[in-house]
């Protein structure tokens, strides 16, 4: 990878980063809200199954985004995806921390550091500000620990497919 190539990278990780917490803060707010239509849960279980929920349809978003990037890549270097990703995982932490680590930029996080910092006495009205900012910088590091092992395994995964796609179509020749 050129230096040149490692702005642009991490720029299209920051929006793979933002448009899966987006879409999974989505669809797992619809999925508590269908539980707690049906059972009727308190807050801090519906903050659980939010943040699990954010965790595994984000991490399913970001697996298929950074498999379709590996299938593409002729070579895989460990590098090409560690320098892009710190940087976007940098500046989404900057926004989320702008924007009090709202559900609609940060995903669960929100949700984790609530439950982790006032466990059951978490409700809706519970800003940053009562969450504390270690909780929810440690909640996010949990979620990047997630995300940076999803996207480098798929991407990894990605890139194995085509090598053996490649083998698989020459006959095992090389060029």
């Amino acid at each position: 990878m050129r230096k040149s190539d490692i702005l642009p990278n991490a720029l299209a990780y920051l929006v793979y980063i933002i448009l899966a917490c987006l879409t999974s803060t989505v669809a797992s707010a619809f999925l508590a809200f269908i539980l707690n239509k049906t059972v009727g849960l308190e807050y801090p279980v519906r903050a659980a199954i939010v943040a699990i929920s954010s965790a595994v349809i984000c991490g399913i978003i970001l697996y298929t985004l950074a498999y379709r990037d590996g299938y593409r890549t002729a070579e895989y270097r460990y590098r090409d995806i560690a320098y892009p990703l710190t940087i976007a995982v940098i500046a989404h932490y900057l926004i989320s921390l702008a924007l009090s680590f709202s559900p609609v930029v940060s995903g669960g996080v929100r949700y984790l550091a609530g439950l982790i910092s006032l466990g059951k006495d978490f409700t809706a009205n519970s800003s940053a500000k009562d969450i504390g900012f270690p909780a929810c910088s440690g909640a996010f590091m949990i979620y990047f620990c997630i995300y940076a092992g999803v996207i480098t395994s798929a991407y990894y995964m990605g890139y194995k497919k085509r090598r053996a796609d490649r083998t698989e179509l020459t006959g095992g020749q090389s060029g």
